[in-house]
């Protein structure tokens, strides 16, 4: 309250700080509540982008350090174990772009998805398109650069337009 000065600045400065400590969905234009009801989650994918930007500016050290540990580090990891098998090419790329993929090695469930979620999708598509690149014989750097653009997109990519209808698909 000693921040504040009175109660009723302290109360109407606590709600301001408890809406911040998470995603405001509530937060929303006109114009976002119509493209919201077009492109499902589209003002969540938003909201979580720009607490994640807001992060980024405010603690980038800590912020990068926690994606990567949470989200980096599990995709190469994965990546890594994954490529191991041949039929991890064949997993469409908007499945992998969208989830966590394990591969098991059965037939009749040849791997697991794991939704990457907003943090898993900005730490760890850039991740697996670097090692990715790395890996071919001819690689293209131009794509892990949209890589990392496209995972602070809300829906679409810079490399491929109609990953926009990707975005609509269930994974």
């Amino acid at each position: 309250m000693k921040e504040w000065g009175n109660l009723a600045d302290a109360t109407l400065g606590a709600a301001k700080e408890s809406r911040e400590a998470t995603i405001d969905f509530a937060r929303r234009g006109s114009k976002m509540k119509a493209a919201n009801s077009l492109i499902p989650f589209l003002n969540a994918r938003l909201q979580g982008t720009l607490k994640l930007s807001n992060s980024f500016k405010e603690r980038p050290v800590q912020t990068g350090a926690i994606g990567m540990a949470i989200a980096g580090l599990p995709a190469a990891a994965l990546y890594i174990h994954n490529s191991e098998y041949p039929e991890y090419a064949e997993i469409p790329d908007y499945i992998k772009r969208e989830n966590f993929i394990i591969m098991t090695g059965n037939k009749e469930t040849p791997f697991l998805k794991i939704p990457k979620g907003e943090v898993g999708k900005i730490f760890g598509n850039p991740v697996e398109s670097f090692l990715a690149q790395a890996k071919s014989d001819d690689p293209n750097w131009k794509s892990t650069a949209a890589s990392i653009v496209d995972s602070f997109l809300p829906v679409g990519s810079v490399e491929d337009p109609g990953k926009f209808v990707t975005d609509l698909m269930p994974t």
